[in-house]
């Protein structure tokens, strides 16, 4: 089969697989309630760090990940489905990641995670937060 045909067909799956999930994922979205936090590293504001609590109920496979990124003030809101949605109520893992940007040629690229690597695994991370309904306001995540 020529290339083109393949890319073509490739192309094809990808929009009919996206098409079925974007159609079914309304139906299968459970609550999620607002939810917004700081961040700290050392005492300090931590700017533009990947935060994302995991669900510990593995009961539920509807139950996703909820993710942010801090602001130059260390804060973050949760997304699950949409931006600032928040997350499911429950218990959560909280996993930490920081990319110092590094220069390159043309400008910045992200660099190696500063942060202790135990802090980007649910399974070794030791930050537990729990989401109640309503809106949510989180205990300053401290790390060190």
């Amino acid at each position: 089969m020529p290339a083109v045909f393949r890319f073509a067909l490739a192309g094809q799956v990808v929009l009919f697989v996206l098409a079925i999930s974007l159609g079914c994922s309304q139906s299968d979205r459970i609550p999620v309630h607002p939810v917004e936090g700081q961040l700290t590293w050392n005492g300090q504001p931590l700017p533009n760090a990947f935060v994302v609590l995991h669900p510990q109920d593995k009961s539920n496979p509807k139950l996703l990940p909820a993710r942010a990124q801090t602001d130059a003030s260390g804060k973050f809101q949760l997304s699950t489905y949409d931006q600032a949605d928040g997350a499911a109520a429950g218990e959560y893992k909280v996993t930490v990641e920081y990319y110092r940007p590094i220069q390159n040629g043309n400008g910045l690229e992200p660099g190696p995670n500063v942060l202790p690597a135990k802090l980007a695994r649910p399974e070794t991370s030791e930050i537990n937060v729990r989401v109640a309904e309503g809106k949510n306001t989180l205990e300053p995540i401290s790390l060190r």
